[in-house]
């Protein structure tokens, strides 16, 4: 993976002067890397990105704080005129829980694009994100 500096990212992807898919990260990147990682190429080609990350409590325990049916939402969801797409993140050996298989299963039932993303899967994530839009 070519080093990178965000704020270069963002202002260099757009015009078409640097190929994504150079970005393409190595099999052990860490969950956080990886997700940074996404959220500047999908916010430097025009995708509106949510991310919820945990936070640390008093007692010490890391919890991301929901109501509702929240356990197992997928990490990022992003959205770009007329497409939603939802993405859980994984390391190259991470797995999923079952909750985390119950919303992507109810999600796509939905008609949302709901995946599981890997490392490995770049090719992939890129060719999702440059996809054009149906509008």
């Amino acid at each position: 993976m070519t080093s990178f500096n965000r704020a270069d990212l963002r202002r260099m992807l757009p015009t078409g002067l640097f190929d994504p898919l150079s970005l393409a990260p190595p099999t052990d990147i860490s969950e956080r890397e990886f997700t940074a990682l996404i959220i500047t190429l999908a916010q430097a080609i025009g995708w509106r990105v949510a991310h919820f990350r945990p936070a640390q409590g008093r007692s010490g325990r890391w919890c991301t704080p929901v109501q509702g049916d929240g356990a197992g939402w997928p990490d990022l969801v992003l959205v770009r005129d007329d497409r939603l797409l939802v993405a859980e993140l994984k390391t190259s050996r991470g797995q999923l829980s079952p909750q985390q298989r119950d919303w992507l299963r109810a999600l796509n039932d939905a008609g949302v694009t709901a995946c599981v993303w890997r490392p490995a899967d770049w090719q992939v994530i890129v060719g999702e994100l440059t996809s054009p839009t149906h509008s």
